[in-house]
């Protein structure tokens, strides 16, 4: 990487240290910045740091307001800081600037762009997530590293390993299968009565060391046959993937599905502690279901 030194304290380079700047990084917001509603018809700009297309850096402290024209009829604004240079000892503030109409932020100058604003028409009340865009921003920084990635994985047959649990009418049939599609093993999970069957069964494993954030699972299932899939922590908690009722089959065939772990439920779900994969079988009298394949891992991607 080439080190760039600036000289301050060159009166050649000093003169033309806003051109270093603005040599390094594309202007845009670096932090915060953010647009709001303070009320029906006026903007909130909420604190933050932005770097200016003349090499400035612009920071504010406190919650900045614009007050918006609310019309019958559509209109597209451009919202933004505009900056004049002075000669002024300490500069001139830079000024907040609503504009009709959306100006791209290739061709802006003299200060950088908050957002745009869409708004429909109708004089209705100004809302946050529909008709606000943020402007260009940067990120000076290195991301942060990605947690490694760690997999507890278990494949069938499930029938020597797992524990059941008999919650409602019979105990289902259990056995395993070769050469279904995909020519593998599968447990199957069968109802062989005339009496609705509800059972849990339990994989125990032991929490990765930087927590779980995704739950698989490869099942089949019949049209009268529902399975669900959760966790179970040792203190008995169940944490439940998001979204919620995805992590159930029903006339489904075999299908790999995977599920984000909501980050409050690792508060249970302690680093090394035991755990299990708690599977659920309603199955109505003659279905059946098919596991292939339960598993966690400790990557879940924040993006």
């Amino acid at each position: 990487m080439q080190r760039i030194t600036v000289a301050t304290g060159d009166l050649v380079v000093a003169a033309n240290i806003q051109e270093i700047l603005h040599s390094l990084a594309d202007p845009g917001i670096l932090s915060g910045l953010e647009m709001t509603t303070a009320a029906q018809d006026i903007i909130a700009i909420l604190p933050g740091t932005a770097l200016m297309d003349n090499g400035l850096l612009y920071v504010e402290d406190e919650q900045r307001q614009q007050l918006f024209p609310l019309s019958v009829a559509p209109a597209n604004y451009t919202l933004y800081y505009q900056h004049a240079n002075s000669q002024t000892f300490g500069g001139n503030p830079a000024l907040l600037v609503l504009q009709p109409g959306l100006i791209p932020p290739t061709t802006f100058t003299g200060g950088f762009i908050v957002g745009w604003i869409q708004y429909p028409g109708g004089s209705v009340p100004l809302s946050t997530t529909s008709m606000f865009i943020s402007g260009p921003r940067l990120r000076l920084a290195r991301p942060q590293q990605k947690q490694p990635n760690e997999f507890t994985m278990a494949y069938a047959p499930f029938s020597p390993k797992w524990m059941q649990q008999a919650l409602v009418g019979v105990s289902p049939i259990i056995s395993d299968l070769f050469n279904v599609p995909g020519n593998t093993i599968v447990t199957k999970v069968l109802n062989g009565s005339g009496i609705i069957s509800r059972s849990n069964y339990y994989v125990p494993f032991k929490v990765p060391s930087f927590g779980i954030g995704e739950l698989s699972a490869e099942i089949q299932a019949d049209s009268g046959s529902l399975v669900t899939v959760t966790l179970i922590a040792s203190n008995g908690v169940e944490s439940i993937p998001t979204p919620t009722g995805t992590n159930q089959w029903t006339n489904t065939p075999l299908t790999h599905r995977t599920f984000k772990i909501p980050a409050v439920a690792n508060s249970s779900l302690l680093s090394g502690s035991q755990a299990f994969i708690k599977v659920r079988f309603e199955l109505q009298s003659l279905n059946s279901a098919l596991v292939k394949s339960l598993g966690v891992s400790s990557y879940t991607d924040p993006f």
